[in-house]
């Protein structure tokens, strides 16, 4: 066991007596605001104007030109908007990603999966409960293997508790 190196005593600290408070007298007239700058500034033009040569302006403000902005397109042909979000896909694409694997139709071996959450309240529920049923009517080649589940706090604006459905296809 090793030894065990003795501190060397702390004085005690002295006990502290509180001191009464005393009032200071009122001022007899009350603080007026001091202006910053000993006179106003003056909104008028300068005595003389300053003059500037050519070659004082620079290059690109001699060749600014204005011009009418042009306006783009926000909808293409199908009415669908063209605006995206960095690396997102449309709705419409949604779940239809090219796999370099293909479906597995045996029975044997599930090659992707599906997640799909929601609140636990009965109307997200019944949202989620339809948005599977889609999915597996949209394609005919899907075969699913092994659904899983699990109930877990999403973090968003507020942690709330989601299910979790994962669907093995």
């Amino acid at each position: 066991m090793p030894e065990q190196k003795k501190r060397a005593p702390q004085p005690e600290p002295m006990p502290v007596k509180p001191e009464p408070v005393t009032p200071q007298p009122a001022r007899a007239e009350p603080i007026k605001p001091q202006p910053l700058e000993p006179e106003p500034l003056s909104l008028e033009p300068a005595a003389e104007p300053v003059p500037i040569s050519p070659g004082d302006i620079p290059a690109a403000a001699e060749d600014d030109v204005d011009e009418p902005i042009s306006l783009v397109e926000t909808e293409g042909e199908d009415g669908v908007s063209k605006i995206r979000a960095a690396g997102a896909r449309s709705p419409l694409d949604r779940g239809k990603q090219e796999y370099a694997r293909s479906l597995n139709k045996t029975g044997t071996g599930a090659t992707r999966c599906r997640m799909f959450h929601s609140r636990i309240a009965l109307a997200p529920l019944e949202h989620m409960q339809s948005s599977i049923n889609e999915w597996l009517d949209s394609d005919e080649n899907l075969d699913v293997k092994h659904v899983g589940h699990i109930i877990g706090i999403m973090e968003g604006k507020s942690p709330e508790p989601n299910l979790i459905v994962i669907a093995w296809y």
